[in-house]
């Protein structure tokens, strides 16, 4: 839901359960490849990369600080190429 399509944002409530999840040593890496592929998505589907985008955001602020660091080695040429 985070990374949908839609035109609604997700709830903030949801976003949490999602930064608390990165704690998780299975669900951090998921979530993070996850979110990942989509930001790598059609053009077409802008909302989804910007879902994305601000999920990512969001995870760097609210998530387990290893986030970051996954992000940084996974994510930089994905991320600096929008």
């Amino acid at each position: 839901e985070a990374t949908s399509n839609d035109t609604w944002q997700i709830s903030n409530q949801k976003m949490l359960e999602l930064a608390d999840a990165t704690n998780g040593y299975d669900a951090a890496p998921k979530i993070i490849d996850h979110c990942l592929a989509k930001i790598k998505s059609p053009s077409f589907e802008w909302r989804r990369i910007y879902k994305s985008l601000c999920a990512i955001e969001f995870l760097m602020k609210n998530g387990n600080p290893n986030v970051c660091g996954k992000l940084q080695m996974q994510g930089q040429g994905v991320i600096s190429g929008l």
